[in-house]
């Protein structure tokens, strides 16, 4: 029972941690499943959309295909959890992730997401798996029409947190896992649809006390259509949260107060664009300085480099588009499939 559990928790991990990401050419609209999705969100201070179809369809495949093994891993660990527990994650079709961030000492903010996930899935059942998994560790609250089940998580989440490791990535998916640890909200919107998250934020939705403002809806936006989208407005002092020997980064990273970001695979590319905007041009001005200098020592360390994965690091640096608009400043870097498939094949 504790593995279903489990799994219902790990796979919202898994999907909050997506924020990593890359992008295609814009379109002038999100695909509407996505966006009814993403309008229904809360108010937050970050959100992100992911077209869970086309990432298990296209999106890993193109991108392992190189690493056949890898890929077969990872499906197989999907269909483990399908066969233990009753839930595919392929069945998730579109998914959108609210967080919202409150400072609760001068270097840490506590994180409390919310997700809507919608696809060829029961949500009623997965509810079900949750409550027999849980023993008597919930209970019922009604909020407006709506039965919401509410589970106390915070064992399981220690249980989560002890296996996601010590890479980048971990540490973010610990910080998400922090926002659920106190209590794990879930009802069903619809036939095929699931609200999951923290009670305060699944309240805040339902009662239609607050919705996703139009600024991130915006920056959720620009680059519509992608596998990923991110928008988010920063925490002031950005730098704080993380280590840094650089003033001058330290500097411009203070200076950012939006970002956006995106992921997608397309025509034989993988593709990363993420834009940073600042409070005024000269800040933006010297935020696209210092990337400019980060990209010339780069090619410069990377410039003798006689290894394979080093030629394409070279590549990557070199062909990193940076340009600067008013406050804003983007970074855009296109991988081909040749140099995506020398790095992904030596991983293990």
């Amino acid at each position: 029972m504790k593995f279903k559990f489990f799994a219902v928790l790990t796979i919202c991990s898994l999907i909050l941690s997506a924020v990593g990401t890359v992008a295609a050419k814009p379109k002038k609209k999100l695909p509407p499943k996505t966006n009814d999705l993403l309008m229904m969100l809360p108010a937050s201070d970050m959100a992100m959309t992911l077209d869970a179809k086309r990432l298990f369809d296209e999106g890993l495949p193109q991108m392992l295909s190189s690493n056949q093994p890898m890929l077969a891993q990872i499906f197989a660990k999907l269909d483990e959890v399908r066969d233990k527990t009753g839930i595919d994650a392929r069945q998730f079709d579109q998914i959108a992730v609210g967080i919202s961030a409150k400072k609760t000492s001068e270097k840490t903010y506590a994180f409390e997401p919310l997700i809507l996930a919608r696809g060829k899935f029961n949500p009623t059942s997965l509810i079900s798996i949750a409550k027999l998994a849980a023993g008597e560790a919930f209970r019922e609250e009604k909020i407006g029409e709506r039965t919401v089940y509410v589970f106390s998580a915070e064992k399981m989440v220690k249980e989560a947190k002890s296996k996601t490791g010590n890479s980048i990535l971990s540490g973010i998916l610990d910080t998400m896992l922090d926002g659920l640890s106190r209590e794990l909200a879930l009802t069903a919107i619809d036939g095929e649809t699931l609200a999951v998250g923290s009670l305060a934020q699944m309240r805040s939705m339902l009662e239609e006390k607050t919705r996703l403002g139009p600024e991130l809806s915006y920056l959720v936006s620009r680059k519509a259509g992608s596998i990923v989208s991110f928008g988010g407005v920063v925490p002031d002092g950005l730098s704080q949260l993380i280590d840094l020997d650089n003033d001058a980064l330290g500097k411009n990273l203070n200076s950012i107060r939006k970002i956006a970001a995106a992921m997608d695979v397309a025509g034989g590319m993988t593709s990363v664009w993420v834009s940073a905007k600042t409070v005024d041009a000269e800040q933006a001005k010297e935020l696209k300085m210092t990337l400019d200098d980060l990209q010339q020592v780069g090619k410069i360390l990377l410039g003798n480099s006689k290894g394979a994965d080093k030629r394409v690091y070279t590549r990557m640096v070199e062909n990193a588009k940076i340009v600067q608009t008013g406050t804003e400043v983007s970074l855009d870097i296109k991988v081909p499939q040749a140099d995506l498939d020398i790095l992904v094949g030596q991983l293990k």
